[in-house]
């Protein structure tokens, strides 16, 4: 029995986005900024338990570009703290190759490495978490999910 990962990486620039607002009619808000392109790199894994009881969310975040490296830090991390094997299931990005995650998967044989098909990487578990982050942090519009658990409570 081995534990399931889901690994994904996502970046979110920190500017903001020009978006409909809450603002009343004719008071345009004016949001003030530096340009300049600051950015947060993130990498998380969604786990299952072999038993399927316990989900768990892993995340870090960076505040440069993530490589090979982080990658390898981030599941040596994820080996500490799960126990037993797991099955690592990941897309085929360049970051997942180089020599810091050849020589983590060699010296580790409880982490069995998968990739998923070219065709269901928009379909990972972790863009989900990503695309509902970026719009939380870009906007202060409530998630849909969340206007949606709030009707009928009148």
């Amino acid at each position: 029995m081995a534990h399931l990962a889901f690994l994904d990486e996502s970046g979110f620039m920190l500017t903001p986005t020009v978006r409909r607002t809450w603002a009343p009619r004719a008071q345009t808000p004016i949001l003030f900024h530096r340009y300049s392109h600051e950015k947060i790199s993130a990498i998380s894994a969604v786990t299952v338990s072999p038993v399927r009881e316990r989900l768990g969310l892993y995340c870090h975040l960076h505040f440069t570009n993530i490589s090979h490296v982080e990658v390898a830090a981030f599941l040596r991390l994820l080996l500490q703290h799960l126990r037993g094997n797991i099955i690592l299931i990941w897309d085929g990005g360049s970051i997942h190759k180089g020599p810091a995650l050849n020589q983590l998967l060699s010296r580790n044989p409880r982490l069995q490495v998968e990739r998923f098909p070219v065709y269901c990487i928009n379909d990972l578990a972790g863009n989900d978490f990503y695309r509902q982050s970026k719009a939380k942090w870009q906007t202060w519009k409530k998630p849909k999910a969340v206007e949606a658990a709030g009707e009928g409570l009148d």
